[in-house]
């Protein structure tokens, strides 16, 4: 989870994704979501039908999804849809009312950027993109958001492997760490129908001799960088009354 710099993105609300990796994912039917260890399935199914209304490699979407609200159950690496990081601290909710539970207190703290759901987008930066900020827990707009963040990124970059570390940061060491951990999730933690699929996709993310920071934006960038330690001068600004009471009720309430 990125708690260094966050992009702007955008929702649809087509019904399809016209994804490249059709034959890429884990199959699951819809009895398991009964069982709240098999919520991240939901993350998965978002994959396939959030309309991003552009082309999205499917397998970069999952890679993105698993090194942003990647927990481990039953042994494998899986996406956790209620997810919540602040402050570069994560939280990995059995349930959605428990992460509701944890945004609202967030905001009546006075809290503003945390980073939450499937992909981890960004509150402060990015809640106007969505009807509540309890809303962007929702596996389908969570992912169609980022899932159109990531194609105007490409569009920007000219690459799948530049878009991908922009997605986390622009600062050149965070974003060659952050693709650098995508290279490794979509060759170690995902699964293809056919075995030349893993080696399409680790090509998506070579981008030759020119990197993100030498491309020439072709439009005004949807975004606004920030950095960890600005956000935690701007936390720090809350009054220390509530922010006491803040802690305490996160000691209470988290596990």
């Amino acid at each position: 989870m990125s708690n260094t710099q966050k992009n702007g993105r955008s929702v649809s609300s087509t019904a399809f994704l016209s994804g490249l990796a059709l034959g890429i994912g884990l199959s699951f039917g819809p009895q398991a979501l009964a069982e709240p260890s098999a919520d991240w399935r939901l993350c998965q199914q978002a994959v396939s039908t959030a309309g991003l209304g552009a082309p999205v490699p499917q397998a970069l979407l999952q890679g993105i999804m698993l090194v942003e609200s990647g927990r481990t159950i039953d042994r494998r690496r899986v996406p956790w849809p209620w997810t919540i990081n602040h402050n570069g601290k994560g939280y990995w909710y059995p349930t959605r009312a428990a992460a509701e539970a944890h945004i609202e207190r967030l905001l009546a703290a006075g809290y503003k950027s945390f980073d939450v759901g499937c992909a981890q987008v960004n509150h402060r930066y990015h809640g106007k993109h969505f009807p509540t900020a309890k809303s962007m827990l929702d596996p389908t707009r969570n992912i169609a958001h980022a899932g159109r963040f990531l194609a105007s990124l490409k569009s920007q970059t000219g690459c799948w492997g530049n878009a991908v570390s922009w997605y986390h940061s622009q600062t050149p060491k965070h974003a060659k760490r952050y693709l650098a951990a995508i290279r490794r999730t979509v060759t170690q933690h995902l699964t293809y129908e056919r075995p030349e699929l893993k080696t399409r996709y680790l090509a998506m993310l070579e981008c030759g001799s020119q990197t993100a920071q030498q491309v020439v934006k072709k439009t005004a960038p949807q975004r606004v960088v920030t950095s960890a330690s600005a956000n935690a001068r701007r936390d720090a600004a809350a009054k220390p009354v509530t922010r006491a009471m803040f802690k305490l009720l996160l000691k209470k309430n988290t596990r």
